[in-house]
């Protein structure tokens, strides 16, 4: 996923117990117009909020799935006013 500034990463998906985000920022030079935080947002069908990281700039990120029932998420990706979505399956074992 590529919100402009930044490259995200999601792995495993489908996810059982957790799953990975991983963040790079980007410039290509674009200083000063990119912002240098960005937040993670899962949603589940219902549109309704079940996790956020608020601001962060971590590298790495790894997000528990345990109290997440089964079925689809969507997972925002926002830095600044850019917001990129990708849909995260959760499948417990």
């Amino acid at each position: 996923v590529i919100v402009p500034g930044w490259k995200f990463g999601m792995q495993p998906n489908p996810a059982d117990e957790s799953f990975e985000i991983t963040a790079e920022k980007r410039d290509y030079g674009t200083a000063g117009f990119v912002s240098d935080t960005y937040e993670v947002k899962i949603l589940n069908d219902l549109k309704s909020t079940v996790y956020a990281t608020g601001q962060t700039s971590e590298p790495v990120l790894q997000i528990s799935t345990r109290n997440l029932s089964n079925g689809v998420y969507f997972v925002h990706f926002i830095a600044g006013k850019q917001i990129e979505v990708k849909q995260l399956i959760v499948s417990h074992r």
